[in-house]
């Protein structure tokens, strides 16, 4: 995991029937088989701001808390406002990549 790089980049919009709702982009880089002659692989996927937290609880129940990843206290009056999404946009990007780093530890 460590060639693996995951950042987001920015908060964007997603549709849905009833409303315009604001997510975060996260952009992921797998570079770990770029020796072996393969080119990195890039992908992007779009998560809610409740999404982060049912992650963190799953993993939180499975496999305990991990100290040096932890997001940011919940809100309940944030999460469907594109400001403040945008507004923590940096501590997501940077829970996510202790979360990676500290399984890389565990591997």
């Amino acid at each position: 995991l460590s060639a693996w790089k995951i950042c987001i980049p920015y908060v964007d919009f997603y549709d849905d029937r009833k409303e315009r709702i604001p997510v975060f982009c996260i952009d992921v880089e797998r570079n770990d088989r770029v020796a072996d002659g393969h080119e990195p692989e890039r992908w992007s996927v779009y998560r809610r701001y409740l999404e982060f937290y049912v992650l963190e609880s799953k993993l939180t129940e499975f496999h305990g808390t991990f100290p040096d990843a932890q997001l940011p206290s919940k809100r309940i009056i944030g999460p469907k406002n594109y400001e403040f999404l945008k507004s923590k946009r940096e501590e997501f990007q940077e829970y996510l990549q202790n979360l990676v780093q500290h399984l890389d530890r565990k591997s």
